[in-house]
């Protein structure tokens, strides 16, 4: 309960926290700190209290502000306090990758379009930019929206809007692929921000800056394994690591007792080619001083950087892509002015823990800068077949609903002070140049407005900062996701004779079915036609675990296997599917970390290529997979699509689950997770998909 009674601490005496505060202001540093900041060495007024309020900024510029109620707020240049609801992408154009189009063209930008001017400035075009950039600001203010967010043309620092500006300095330093503590990446971070920011350090309208976007903190890209394997003993990037080996085991002894080895000195794990994968608790305590050390080290020099350059505007973060662990919230304290978070999900609803989390251990308020809400019968005709999942809906209406929802639910919570829609336009229908091909516009990929969604923005708007100003005596009881309430529980049986795989169900025992199946509340789920709860039996022999499954489905849309889609899997995800995940072992309440006992099985109902779909394995970081298995080549099945459902079979051998003993280790954990694209209905037991094994169910197996 530590965080959730901070954050009641700070809403409801604020003017406490306000005396801390107060104690260093006098020079500035001390006093930003205590609250999370980057403070300019030269700059005494960055950070202080007026009135009882806390302000942080330039005067002059865009600035933070912590009323007395401890409600946070963007202050503009004449300081009025706003929750800035933007948009991003805003753009002349965008190609789509089938050449003959259809492509996004403004109506009102008349210059070529066969030139990159991607978040580049381009002088050659500068008539026509600014010709299309002066309208545009019209058009959307006229939307509803008070100010523009990321990636929108350059062109409009020279007009009468407040943006924001996404330096992406990672992304552009070896094309994001270079680690940290290469000799050179300091050298490189600067020629890109010093590029992108000396322009505009007078800028007004400028709210500020984010320094990268959605880098893959939670992945490989910030692994401790990146900066070890394979690498030279005195490569920089391994030394760093050795240090935190070494911060965290002091003594060998130490070391040998977690890691479960047996090394005489330092200077043998040093002949080390490769960290080991196990134990993975251990494992997972290395991860999270690593990322620590590293985002610490990463924000502290880019944001030295940025004020080198520019003493005068925010820094606003790292925009995290969904979630980011929590060492990043806790790295970003003394450095950024704000945190910045993309977020994208279909029940328009928040996650507490994560929210309370980053703005408890950041001390900084949040910006939501990529949130959106899509359906596949928009009148560009995008299919969204990229693996977009977030923030699909069943429809238009609930797209409009959603954008009504979630804007004024960011809105009621206290530490968020702005939301930036993405984006302005539909994407083209062939994809963008990764793939790409979502219908998140505001207007259609012809530029005209979605009629639904403007009067969507238009009604929100004037009704947020009355939502924001009373935020902190708002009970948000409806803001956010609905807690898991305790594992699920189910006893699976044996089979004294195990069924025949027929795609038939007529002889499973009745004490195989899973007693509740849940589904998502997706916005506009209450106007599906096809919302009927699927059957899914569970079963086990000392041979393995059996599975069969009845799913309801009138349009059966698997994502078709060959050479090469396969290298595109994650394109899966926006079709239907059922994914299957076993821990051979109990999944402890803190484990988000998959180990060798854990598997990730998905079931592809694939019936364009006249095959009875495809089960593979999906890997996942510390599995003992080194890459997918597709297909799995020990996993039997069969299929029926019949009128309106389908129905298939699994069995999953013990040699396919590393671990299985139901004589030794009767409990194990799992769950099933069930995807019906086209209306957007997810059915799933324990927890939605790609959930940590700490969410997924108890299973005990019995006989």
């Amino acid at each position: 309960m530590k965080i959730r009674e901070h954050t009641l601490a700070v809403i409801i005496l604020p003017l406490a926290v306000l005396v801390i505060a107060l104690a260093g202001c006098a020079d500035g540093t001390k006093a930003a700190k205590s609250v999370g900041t980057t403070v300019p060495a030269d700059d005494e007024i960055w950070c202080k209290v007026e009135g009882g309020e806390l302000i942080k900024g330039k005067p002059g510029f865009w600035r933070l502000k912590r009323d007395t109620n401890g409600v946070w707020w963007f202050l503009s240049p004449e300081g009025k306090q706003e929750f800035l609801n933007t948009v991003t992408t805003v753009q002349p154009f965008q190609k789509g990758r089938d050449v003959n189009g259809p492509h996004y063209v403004s109506g009102d930008y008349k210059g070529p379009t066969d030139v990159e001017i991607w978040n580049v400035d381009s002088d050659d075009l500068d008539e026509y930019l600014d010709e299309w950039a002066a309208k545009t600001v019209e058009r959307v203010k006229d939307a509803g929206f008070k100010a523009l967010g990321g990636w929108c043309q350059p062109v409009f620092h020279r007009h009468d809007v407040a943006i924001s500006r996404c330096l992406s300095v990672w992304s552009w330093v070896g094309k994001g692929s270079k680690l940290f503590y290469e000799p050179d990446w300091p050298q490189a971070a600067e020629e890109i921000i010093k590029k992108q920011v000396v322009g505009l350090r007078n800028n007004t309208n400028l709210v500020g800056y984010f320094i990268d976007n959605e880098l893959g903190w939670k992945e490989d890209f910030g692994a401790a394994d990146r900066y070890f394997n394979d690498l030279a003993p005195d490569n920089p990037n391994r030394r760093e690591v050795m240090k935190v080996i070494v911060s965290l085991w002091q003594t060998i002894e130490d070391f040998n007792r977690e890691w479960d080895t047996a090394i005489k000195s330092w200077d043998e794990l040093d002949r080390w080619t490769k960290l080991p994968k196990y134990p993975a608790r251990t494992r997972a305590r290395l991860k999270e001083a690593w990322l620590l050390h590293l985002g610490t080290d990463y924000l502290s020099l880019t944001t030295k950087l940025i004020r080198q350059y520019d003493p005068n505007h925010l820094i606003l973060g790292v925009r995290f892509k969904g979630s980011a662990p929590r060492q990043l919230f806790e790295a970003s304290r003394d450095y950024t002015d704000a945190m910045s978070i993309n977020v994208y999900a279909s029940d328009a609803k928040l996650g507490r823990e994560m929210f309370e989390s980053m703005y408890e251990l950041s001390g900084q308020p949040i910006i939501i800068t990529e949130y959106g809400f899509h359906s596949i019968d928009g009148r560009s005709g995008n299919r969204n077949r990229s693996g977009f999942i977030w923030g699909h809906v069943i429809d238009q209406q609930a797209k409009a609903d959603g954008y009504r929802l979630f804007t004024a639910r960011f809105a009621r919570v206290p530490y968020i002070i702005g939301a930036d829609w993405f984006q302005w336009n539909d994407e083209p229908p062939s994809g963008r140049g990764d793939g790409e091909d979502v219908d998140f516009g505001i207007v259609d990929v012809y530029d005209r407005p979605y009629e639904h969604m403007v009067e969507a923005i238009r009604q929100t708007t004037p009704l947020l900062n009355d939502l924001h100003a009373n935020s902190f005596k708002d009970k948000r009881e409806d803001i956010w996701q609905k807690p898991a309430g305790g594992k699920l529980g189910f006893w699976a049986p044996y089979l004294d004779k195990a069924p025949t795989l027929d795609a038939d169900l007529d002889d499973w025992p009745q004490q195989a079915l899973i007693p509740k199946m849940q589904y998502l509340e997706t916005v506009g789920i209450e106007r599906a036609d096809q919302l009927k709860e699927p059957g899914v039996y569970l079963g086990w022999t000392n041979e393995g675990l059996y599975l069969g499954l009845e799913v309801f489905d009138k349009d059966v849309d698997g994502y078709t296997l060959n050479e090469e889609s396969i290298k595109h899997i994650w394109r899966s995800g926006s079709f239907d599917f059922i994914e299957v995940c076993f821990s051979t072992r109990p999944a402890a309440d803190e484990k988000y970390w998959y180990d060798q006992h854990c598997h990730s099985f998905l079931f592809i109902p694939d019936t364009h290529s006249g095959k009875a779909g495809t089960v593979l394995q999906w890997h996942r970081p510390w599995d003992t997979l080194e890459e997918h298995l597709i297909p799995h080549p020990d996993i039997e099945h069969a299929l029926a699509v019949l009128s309106g459902r389908y129905i298939v079979e699994l069995f999953i051998p013990a040699k396919a689950l590393n671990g299985f003993d139901p004589q030794a280790h009767p409990k194990i954990a799992g769950n099933i997770f069930i995807r019906n694209w086209q209306p957007r209905i997810d059915y799933f037991w324990a927890c939605s998909e790609s959930s940590p094994p700490s969410k997924w169910g108890k299973i005990r197996l019995v006989r």
